[in-house]
């Protein structure tokens, strides 16, 4: 009996300790993602989503960079999108597809990212993109959403890839129709 006491004693502070370490982590990784956030916002303020340089930069969108980048031009449809400041300001919403059942099938809209340099630098190269996918907005939780640029597509289908599961999705099989969808604002 004393044993089984002794054991169960052991093991709760086995798991104690585990715990707690593990919320010191979580708590100095989450100060270390404060700290990263604050030095690029006071170093990069044009790199920070909500800071007025940032927002300045939909009202000059680079499409010579970026065509340059893909090494083809851009389709009349997304310069269309980049040239609508309001949407392209618009942040934490949801939109409907069609086929939608309830609000778990919405899809999460955290921001746009600009058309221009940095764009590019902040966004490619990267590991899960090819040169003829244009990222153009965030669900918020390292999902992208992005163009697939398909030779002589004036209005390309619109995918997003999950991070968190590796994989991804076509959203709506052209941009026009993923920006005609129902919008709802979050809380």
């Amino acid at each position: 009996m004393l044993e089984a006491l002794a054991i169960g004693l052991y093991c709760f502070l086995v798991v104690g300790t585990a715990a707690l370490f593990l919320k010191v982590v979580a708590w100095r990784r989450d100060r270390l993602d404060q700290r990263v956030y604050e030095t690029l916002r006071r170093e990069h303020p044009e790199r920070v989503f909500g800071t007025t340089e940032y927002d300045a930069r939909f009202s000059q969108p680079d499409f010579a960079a970026l065509e340059t980048h893909l090494g083809r031009p851009l389709p009349e449809e997304v310069k269309k999108l980049y040239s609508d400041g309001q949407t392209m300001r618009a942040g934490d919403f949801q939109v409907v597809p069609p086929e939608a059942q309830s609000p778990e099938d919405y899809l999460w809209v955290n921001c746009f990212f600009p058309a221009d340099g940095h764009a590019i630098t902040d966004l490619w190269p990267t590991d899960f993109l090819s040169p003829t996918q244009l990222p153009f907005a965030t669900d918020g939780s390292e999902g992208v959403y992005y163009l697939e640029l398909q030779a002589g597509t004036d209005d390309p289908a619109v995918c997003l890839y999950y991070h968190d599961g590796d994989f991804h999705v076509e959203v709506a099989p052209a941009l026009s129709e993923f920006l005609s969808w129902q919008r709802v604002l979050t809380p």
